[in-house]
């Protein structure tokens, strides 16, 4: 994301998405009641004659937005809402109903009654997502392999590859199969540009794997580095991600500092330590400035938006950090099932 400005005295804002991850970042930033301003193509029938084709007509228009839906396969974001002016004014129906769609590389100027801490967070955390290195994980043993890319909102998985590889006694099919094996794990790597893999596992596979690449002088080579693991497939990803076994670079990544959060505060929890989960506690946490890190999936945020700003506010009166977690991915899957709401505390707190 690259931002022009932040007007928080007149609560404009305007910036540019340059990845997927900015639009899950917009997604979660768009509230009801935001303003945006567009281009768009409305159908405008002719009113001269009405048996000819509608035609489409290029206008500006400013969107009170309702609601917004980030699609990952589609890669765009789509963005609901009543349109409040428009321009040619003779091409626009005030008060009628329009979805505008933002892709990668479009121009976002957006209005707020007020821009929040959190919002400002949110945005230049996006910002300066876009110059951490990208990496994949891939987790492999002699039957499988599963890579996964990390992004802002989440880990995205690539496909699951199976070895076709025979029983010990056919050593020349076994060699074979190999060669294939690996050639369809580098042929899938090298369809994502990424300045980073990690190759993980139990056992020899990996390291096989990265000699096959040396062999091959496959550019690929320059890029990996071998870390083992208990396990290989998904479980294994999730395993690197929690072992903190990444590069330097990526430690500050959204996906990792929101699995090293909820395991601090599942830990505490555990133990009847410093941390509380339920919206109710949650709330009473942050009137008090209990809370020092909340996390809140973002599901819950839009069910709930008033009762959690009121939360949001009262952490950040008192220097506390809000991470707004994804849902669908796996930490958000675990936030969820204690509530879609927790908080790492400053001390032991009694409820």
């Amino acid at each position: 994301m690259k931002i022009e400005y932040i007007d928080r005295k007149n609560g404009f804002a305007k910036f540019w998405v340059e990845t997927l991850d900015d639009l899950w970042h917009v997604e979660n930033l768009v509230e009801k009641g935001d303003l945006l301003y567009a281009s768009v193509f409305r159908r405008i029938k002719n009113e001269k004659d009405p048996e000819k084709k509608s035609e489409r007509k290029p206008v500006k228009i400013t969107l009170e937005a309702e609601s917004a839906k980030f699609d990952r396969y589609a890669d765009r974001l789509r963005v609901s809402g009543v349109i409040k002016e428009g321009f040619p004014e003779k091409f626009v129906s005030i008060g009628a109903h329009q979805t505008i769609d933002i892709e990668t590389g479009s121009k976002i100027k957006m209005w707020k009654p007020k821009w929040k801490k959190y919002h400002i967070s949110r945005l230049k955390e996006a910002e300066i997502a876009v110059k951490r290195p990208k990496m994949i994980i891939v987790s492999m043993d002699e039957s499988e392999s599963e890579a996964a890319v990390i992004k802002e909102y989440g880990l995205e998985f690539l496909g699951r590859i199976e070895s076709k590889i025979p029983g010990k006694r056919m050593v020349v099919k076994k060699d074979t199969s190999k060669k294939e094996f690996f050639e369809e794990i580098e042929q899938q790597l090298s369809g994502v540009p990424v300045d980073a893999i990690i190759l993980s596992g139990p056992g020899f596979t990996k390291t096989n794997f990265k000699t096959f690449l040396a062999e091959k002088k496959s550019p690929l080579l320059e890029k990996t580095t071998v870390k083992n693991t208990g396990q290989s497939g998904k479980t294994g990803v999730f395993e690197i991600i929690k072992s903190g076994g990444v590069t330097q670079g990526l430690e500050e990544a959204r996906v990792i500092k929101e699995t090293k959060m909820l395991e601090e505060i599942l830990k505490e929890i555990a133990v009847g330590g410093k941390a509380t989960y339920g919206l109710a506690q949650a709330e009473k946490a942050a009137s008090v400035g209990a809370v020092e890190t909340l996390a809140i999936n973002d599901s819950l945020l839009r069910e709930k938006r008033n009762q959690c700003e009121k939360i949001f506010t009262d952490t950040e009166s008192s220097n506390g950090k809000v991470m707004i977690f994804n849902s669908e991915n796996e930490s958000g899957k675990i936030l969820s099932g204690i509530g879609n709401i927790a908080c790492l505390l400053r001390y032991q707190w009694e409820e």
